[in-house]
């Protein structure tokens, strides 16, 4: 491996010139190894389970007007929703607000019966889990093990009865406690301490679409622990090509000069063919891709923990919603991209670059050409 010993007043000039992939530490770091993952990432992307939407469990097929006849009471203190029925109709059907799993249908008691929903999908180059749970139902339309459409019909609500409202709540990344555990005084519990409950109604809004990579007409997906780049055309793999990592290979970037490639959602904003300028440009090879470093997601998770001010995040949300560079002169660096290398990888390491995925220098021509602006591209760990 070369590794690039830089004095210092030439890591103030590489930091203003465009051509070149963001300002770096000059001190190398060891190798690390990447541990071997047992499950292809692409076999979880492209599942059939997935779900691409989510939706008010008042609505089917998009049916506001039926919406419009519950009406969300006053808090009471509790993680989730209190919702009432104010229409005429003796009962009111409840649907499941996405596709998936339903992990708990029971009686309660009182002939009221609960349900939980399992929903996995895609965000931010993860799959997540959400669980939904409709309870004071009075009646139940499903079972358990029983996969549910978006907007199928899961029970139905009695607003004459002693219990006025239906009580809805959406639980992120917790998996719930196993049924006997969790019926207590008739009534179902929420899991644990609550922890992972989110405004049902914020999420619902949130996530109206969800990311589909089975429904992209070209698709790159960067694997880290397998060295590999993948191209998909409508689901289907199209081509595979090796590629080289960043100095520190393991984790997603987190700061400036960290020398991690980072992991999550991100598109091609940017193609340049060179000759670059620079005295170190010939590690970019003959041509460089820029990604959309650092996302909105990178955004959001560096304000909240203040290693950027709310004006920074709110300038990279916006350039990222424009498809425009994001500023790279924050605590998150930027300047992130596909490019080429210097001659031939070196035959003792992957791990080479300040950030960035390398490609063989004969591949890169080939998927530049193949791949116009804002191509999205998932990178993994």
């Amino acid at each position: 491996m070369r590794y690039l010993l830089l004095p210092f007043f030439l890591l103030l000039t590489l930091s203003c010139m465009e051509e070149i992939p963001e300002k770096q530490a000059s001190k190398p770091r060891p190798p690390e190894k990447i541990e071997e993952k047992k499950k292809l990432v692409t076999e979880e992307l492209f599942s059939d389970r997935l779900a691409n939407s989510f939706v008010f469990p008042f609505e089917k097929d998009g049916d506001q007007a039926y919406m419009k006849k519950w009406r969300l009471t006053a808090s009471t203190g509790q993680p989730g929703e209190n919702w009432q029925f104010t229409g005429t109709e003796e009962t009111a059907p409840v649907f499941s607000i996405a596709k998936g799993e339903v992990i708990l249908a029971m009686n309660t008691g009182k002939n009221e019966y609960a349900v939980e929903i399992k929903h996995e999908y895609v965000e931010n180059a993860s799959i997540k889990t959400v669980i939904s749970s409709y309870d004071h139902l009075k009646k139940m339309h499903v079972k358990k093990g029983e996969q549910v459409a978006k907007g199928q019909l899961i029970g139905s609500f009695r607003h004459d009865s002693a219990v006025s409202c239906f009580y809805f709540t959406v639980r992120e990344n917790v998996l719930p406690e196993s049924p006997s555990t969790r019926l207590e005084k008739e009534e179902i519990l929420i899991s644990g301490d609550n922890k992972g409950s989110v405004s049902p109604s914020a999420f619902i809004k949130k996530h109206r679409q969800t990311y589909t990579p089975k429904g992209k007409a070209l698709l790159l997906i960067a694997v880290k622990h397998e060295y590999k780049m993948y191209v998909y055309k409508s689901g289907k793999l199209s081509k595979t090509y090796d590629i080289a990592l960043s100095q520190s290979p393991v984790g997603h970037k987190q700061e400036e000069g960290d020398n991690k490639l980072p992991e999550g959602e991100y598109k091609i904003i940017q193609k340049t063919k060179g000759p670059f300028a620079g005295d170190y440009s010939e590690y970019l090879g003959s041509r460089f891709m820029r990604l959309n470093y650092p996302n909105s997601y990178d955004a959001e998770n560096a304000l909240k923990n203040k290693k950027i001010t709310a004006k920074q995040a709110e300038q990279i949300i916006s350039a990222n919603a424009n498809n425009k560079e994001p500023n790279k002169h924050t605590g998150l660096g930027g300047g992130i991209g596909i490019h080429g290398w210097a001659g031939d990888w070196p035959l003792n390491s992957k791990h080479l670059t300040w950030g960035c995925i390398s490609m063989k220098n004969t591949d890169l021509p080939v998927l530049f050409d193949e791949v116009p602006l804002f191509t999205p591209i998932l990178i993994f760990p």
